[in-house]
């Protein structure tokens, strides 16, 4: 994610299957899980693993709340880009179902 030409945020998928990101804001690290068939996104310190933030909306993801952690910089624009994947990726979960459950079978 790019504000005025400057690099604030970086996003990789963590683990085979996309549903775990890892997020670096600054100098500070965040594990991020997405549960798209759920609406829902919450990112963690990498160190402690104490919530930063959750994402949650309802059922047709037509609105949308957000908790997070007074004080962290990082927060906000982690909550921007998840809202985006969680939208941008829940169709096709919809269409393709649940890869971590189809992969279990």
């Amino acid at each position: 994610m790019l504000v005025d030409g400057k690099e604030v945020l970086v996003a990789a998928p963590k683990g085979r299957f996309g549903g775990e990101l890892q997020v670096s804001c600054g100098d500070q690290s965040y594990e991020a899980r997405t549960d798209l068939l759920r609406n829902l996104a919450v990112a963690s310190y990498r160190e402690g693993g104490e919530r930063a933030l959750r994402l949650s909306g309802g059922l047709l993801g037509r609105e949308y709340e957000a908790l997070l952690t007074p004080g962290d910089r990082c927060a906000f624009p982690i909550a921007v880009f998840l809202l985006w994947y969680v939208v941008a990726n829940r169709r096709r979960a919809y269409h393709n179902g649940n890869p971590a459950r189809r992969a279990g079978m």
